[in-house]
């Protein structure tokens, strides 16, 4: 640890391999004696003084070699690596990583990035790789990935009220999905953090009512253009506004349409299904609106019928709870009973039921749907349960 402050860029970047492989393996005692040790911090403050020096490089009022460089870019990647390694513990969720490290992250990485991929999107220079694609972002989503698993709520409304971070998050997946580069490791991260961050928002955070309908806010916000949608203008009182924004809604609804991987996916449809999980939330009942309004419903019952039992599963629920919308009860009934129906079934001859119990027979049939768990077609039936319950004309799209 005396290490990381030498001024030889190889000692420090020697140094920080050395210690990013003895934190890997879930070693729990030799992460708390580092923590104990002032490790933390250590690192978190070498991550600032380090992007500071690139930052002076890249704007000329400093010279280094492009040796001395690669090495510096090398300590920051592996101090990341180190953080993420410790941040995987559940134990180690707490404390110093959220005092010290995560605003650092936040201020010297998470922000820069974000800034940079909107200035591409808004410049459309697609040359090169995007910013988010470097392993530095990806080690430090991992650590707010990490962090927003933990299972005390504290823990998670401390991350959702530090300043920009969920502003760079959402920036990053919008620029993603509107680009088309979402299938990354570090979107991935991006979506599985702010999934995690809305988990049970509506026991932890109290809404203020705006003033604005919902219907006026959407006719806004399908008028802009990406470039009028970013950077996010984070709110000083509440930042988790953010999270239930129609903004934020477009952006999971991109990332469903978008992105190809399962986990970004699902991560995706758990957001909009954590959103809408408590019915009479008010921001539950703005998310369902703008979900029906920027015609996000068709995309998610489509997303039934892939083989990703996960997805399936979350996408089913989050449509359940998107129900207590009476006008997405209405579409849903007219339109997705029969998708639903033909998921539950791989062969297309098969005759269609009229009866839930006979579609309780025909998922539990060997010769549907194997793929698909056993979470997943109950998910299903009770989504179609819900939509045949709520008003019996919708029954007669059961059969075909």
């Amino acid at each position: 640890m005396r290490l990381l402050e030498s001024k030889d860029p190889v000692v420090v970047a020697n140094a920080t391999g050395v210690l990013r492989n003895l934190t890997s393996g879930s070693n729990i005692p030799l992460c708390k004696e580092f923590e104990k040790l002032g490790g933390i911090r250590a690192i978190s403050g070498l991550l600032e003084r380090l992007f500071q020096i690139l930052t002076e490089d890249e704007t000329g009022n400093r010279y280094m070699s492009r040796n001395d460089s690669d090495r510096l870019c090398a300590s920051m990647e592996n101090a990341s690596a180190i953080l993420c390694n410790i941040s995987s513990l559940e134990c180690m969720r707490s404390g110093n990583l959220l005092v010290s490290v995560v605003p650092s992250l936040v201020s010297a990485v998470l922000e820069p990035v974000a800034e940079a991929a909107c200035c591409r999107l808004n410049s459309r220079n697609e040359d090169g790789a995007p910013p988010y694609s470097c392993a530095l972002y990806r080690n430090c989503t991992a650590v707010i990935r990490n962090l927003s698993c933990s299972v005390d709520t504290d823990t998670r409304s401390l991350l959702r009220r530090c300043p920009g971070l969920l502003a760079s998050l959402l920036t990053v997946m919008h620029v993603a999905g509107e680009t088309g580069l979402a299938d990354t490791k570090a979107v991935e991260n991006c979506a599985c953090a702010v999934r995690n961050l809305c988990f049970s928002l509506w026991a932890t955070v109290e809404f203020a009512e705006s003033g604005e309908s919902v219907s006026n806010r959407s006719e806004r916000v399908s008028n802009r253009t990406p470039k009028d949608m970013i950077p996010w203008e984070t709110p000083t009182k509440v930042p988790e506004t953010l999270l239930w924004h129609a903004n934020a809604v477009a952006c999971f609804l991109t990332l469903l349409r978008r992105a190809s991987n399962p986990v970004c996916t699902e991560a995706a449809a758990g957001a909009l299904r954590n959103l809408t999980s408590k019915a009479n939330w008010r921001p539950a009942e703005i998310v369902r609106s703008e979900v029906r309004l920027q015609h996000g419903l068709p995309v998610l019952v489509d997303l039934l019928c892939v083989s990703n039992s996960a997805v399936v599963t979350t996408v089913a629920m989050a449509l359940r709870n998107l129900c207590v919308e009476r006008e997405t009860l209405e579409v849903l009934g007219q339109q997705a009973i029969p998708v639903l129906v033909s998921c539950l079934s791989a062969v297309p001859e098969t005759p269609r039921s009229r009866s839930l119990s006979s579609l309780r027979s025909l998922a539990s049939s060997p010769r549907n749907r194997p793929q698909l768990t056993s979470h997943a077609l109950a998910a299903i039936l009770a989504l179609c349960s819900t939509i045949i319950l709520g008003h019996e004309k919708f029954a007669r799209f059961v059969h075909g």
